[in-house]
């Protein structure tokens, strides 16, 4: 069976983000909303990562506005997600 899901676009997501390629793992996010799924904190929780961790605040930004717009309830996960975000983002 050959079926996209949000669990296998996370995967991707999280695998190139914890391969150290975190824009192919927004590349993916970026398809991934494209074909319409909405995605999971575990999506969000990568992308912000990603976003932080390549230094795209403008980008984890726009993420941040997805989040605030897809009306997932905030959790520590993403919240802390959303700190790393900004912290780290503006470090680098």
């Amino acid at each position: 069976m050959n079926e996209r899901n949000v669990v296998s676009w996370n995967i991707m997501i999280n695998g190139y983000l914890k391969g150290g390629n975190p824009g192919c793992g927004l590349k993916l996010f970026r398809e991934m909303v494209k074909m319409g799924l909405r995605g999971s904190d575990t999506t969000m929780v990568g992308v912000l990562t990603a976003c932080g961790h390549s230094a795209r605040l403008k980008e984890g930004r726009s993420a941040h506005g997805f989040l605030i717009k897809m009306y997932l309830r905030p959790t520590i996960i993403i919240d802390t997600a959303l700190i790393d975000m900004y912290m780290v983002a503006e470090k680098i």
